[in-house]
């Protein structure tokens, strides 16, 4: 009988004010993008490139401070027990998008699916972690959570780089979508 592995992924959660440097930095690429000579080739942009370069090299380093937290998805069974648990709130349009109450599931997914271990040795210490985050970090957890239970997985037979569109001076035009 096959046996598959739990999905799982890792979020990393920015410290102090790396939250803000991002952001800043993330605004100084935007502006340098809406005053770039020409917006379809932002690559050609020194400034552009500048910006996105410094960007990237701060949010780098700020991942190598954050807190990185590993989730797991939760079991079939435990997954319907979590929705049939959380219906939707009547009159909600979220809840009834989702299937079920987004703030009751969150506060049952999370704790589900943070995995123990290294960081983490029982689900007292998840739960105090989880007790001391802003409203922000613990929705990023539980979007995260709710992607690893009802994503799709990929398809092993889809090519993305058969999509994209080849440009050069003579054939400059937007870059095929690749969603």
């Amino acid at each position: 009988m096959p046996t598959i592995s739990a999905r799982t992924t890792t979020v990393t959660l920015f410290q102090g004010e790396d939250f803000d440097r991002e952001l800043e930095l993330r605004k100084a690429l935007e502006a340098a993008a809406v005053n770039a000579d020409n917006p379809r080739r932002l690559g050609d942009s020194q400034t552009v490139r500048q910006a996105a370069e410094a960007y990237d090299e701060f949010v780098a380093e700020a991942a190598e401070r954050g807190v990185k937290v590993a989730l797991r998805s939760v079991k079939r069974s435990v997954w319907r027990e979590l929705v049939a648990k959380h219906p939707p709130r009547p009159d909600n349009e979220s809840d009834a998008s989702w299937g079920f109450n987004e703030e009751g599931m969150a506060d049952d997914l999370v704790p589900l699916s943070v995995l123990t271990g290294d960081e983490f040795r029982n689900q007292q210490d998840v739960d105090d972690f989880l007790d001391d985050l802003s409203d922000a970090d613990y929705s990023a957890l539980y979007s995260a959570a709710v992607r690893l239970n009802q994503a799709q997985g990929p398809d092993p037979k889809v090519s993305l780089s058969s999509r994209l569109a080849l440009t050069g001076d003579e054939t400059s035009q937007q870059p095929t979508r690749l969603g």
